[in-house]
């Protein structure tokens, strides 16, 4: 089963910080992958190989740090990891995962903070735990991306009740109040940002010196690693730039986006990963889902930085000369970009019976809006008068003849049952039920349907 997977503890003594945690008593599985499993060679329909897994899963990842959410001490201890990583921008007050353990192959999300938890994180980010409703948006969003996207995403193996709940000391996150509170665990992956320093990371300002010096060092040696060819699991960067744009444009043209392209979220194979702040939207409008961040459509400003930033370290840290390399990567970026989106624009025209001339007219009508989003929902919207606007640029040239052929009626979404808001209301009626005692059965049925809706 763990085939084909990065095992980041071969690399424990550059990437990864020790910490001990505690079992969760009475923890009960609530979702398998059986896709996944399946496709691993696990015969699903087998209801002991199934209950199998299950305790495998219970055995191996039912473990939080204590304290977090009422997480007592009286259970077996066990070490587990943090893996250190950057960012682009060097804001991140985080020196790598702040809520995720990682043993062998596998990773376990939710399990409290970790001590790569910054000591300046808002409070939304720091507290470590992870509500059963925003595990299943990642699982259910992960899985169509795993299965559409031309570089896919990283699954969501399974979900694991801890019996817990918690509220998020940030109150304006009213999905968080007394929230069921759960672990998912996924595989382990080689991010972008293992290959970027965090200096804004400490734990508390008597440690700031010692966790730049090992942050520096983790970079160095990874950066080392990775360009004498050391790293298989990281392809050469051109390659990883261009599966990236890839992904940015069918994601932009099928209105899904993860939230933002940033170095964390995105695998150097080119998977996508961390779906919590994930839509599913019915236009093309330009959505700013996350503050000062570039929006929907407006991923290639993303990727520009992180090329940026990446050229920066492998000059700095591997020593060598990286003139040329950020021109060329952009040129190649915004080749595979423009490339997947003529792809996927033709097909969705085929699919829909619309010519491909007049979704690109709509598209770019489109551009025109700006969403502001505040937790899912919009906010504000306000008309483009002026300024650039990547994606009309690529439009430009193509729609004069078409424009307005088609109205915003006819706009191909079908995906209505994945609007953040739908979900969001859906999964507050079934944290209900789990609270009144609903059977596991209620979560993985929820997660197949949408999955099964989505896929076909």
């Amino acid at each position: 089963m763990t085939a084909g997977l990065s095992d980041l503890g071969t690399r424990a003594d550059i990437l990864l910080v020790p910490f001990e945690m505690q079992r969760i008593t009475g923890a009960r599985v609530l979702w398998l992958n059986k896709l996944w499993l399946q496709e691993k060679g696990v015969d699903v329909a087998n209801k002991d190989v199934i209950d199998c897994i299950e305790s495998w899963v219970i055995e191996s990842f039912a473990f939080a740090i204590e304290n977090s959410a009422n997480v007592s001490c009286e259970g077996e201890s066990r070490v587990f990891f943090a893996d250190r990583y950057g960012s682009t921008y060097e804001r991140s007050p985080h020196g790598g995962s702040g809520r995720v353990a990682t043993v062998d192959c596998f990773q376990i999300k939710g399990v409290g903070r970790t001590p790569l938890a910054g000591a300046r994180a808002s409070l939304g980010h720091s507290h470590g735990c992870l509500s059963m409703s925003e595990a299943v948006r990642e699982a259910i969003l992960s899985e169509i991306a795993r299965v559409e996207f031309p570089y896919g995403a990283t699954p969501v193996i399974a979900i694991i009740d801890t019996g817990l709940r918690y509220s998020s000391p940030d109150t304006s996150e009213t999905y968080e109040q007394d929230a069921t509170r759960v672990l998912l665990v996924r595989p382990a992956i080689f991010r972008l940002a293992h290959l970027q320093r965090a200096p804004c990371f400490n734990v508390g300002q008597p440690s700031y010196l010692g966790d730049q010096v090992a942050d520096a060092e983790r970079t160095r040696r990874i950066i080392h690693l990775w360009l004498q060819g050391g790293l298989p699991e990281i392809p050469p960067i051109e390659q990883i730039f261009c599966r990236a744009a890839e992904q940015a444009a069918y994601g932009f043209v099928h209105g899904f986006f993860n939230g933002g392209y940033f170095s964390s979220n995105i695998g150097t194979s080119g998977a996508l990963l961390d779906f919590g702040n994930a839509h599913v939207f019915n236009s093309w409008s330009c959505y700013r889902v996350v503050p000062r961040a570039p929006g929907f459509g407006e991923e290639l400003r993303s990727l520009y930085s992180i090329i940026d930033s990446i050229s920066f370290h492998a000059m700095r840290y591997g020593r060598i000369n990286t003139d040329g390399w950020v021109s060329d990567l952009y040129k190649r970026a915004l080749a595979a970009y423009n490339n997947r989106m003529s792809i996927e624009i033709e097909n969705l025209a085929e699919r829909h019976g619309l010519d491909s001339g007049s979704i690109r007219a709509l598209m770019k009508e489109d551009r025109s809006n700006i969403v502001e989003m505040e937790h899912g929902r919009s906010v504000r919207t306000t008309r483009r008068n002026s300024g650039y606007d990547f994606i009309t640029s690529l439009l430009q040239r193509d729609v004069s003849q078409f424009k307005y052929c088609v109205p915003a009626s006819c706009v191909p979404f079908g995906r209505h049952f994945l609007s953040r808001d739908t979900l969001l209301n859906e999964l507050e009626i079934l944290e209900n039920r789990i609270k009144g005692g609903a059977d596991k059965k209620t979560v993985s049925s929820y997660i197949e349907t949408k999955v099964e809706m989505a896929l076909r």
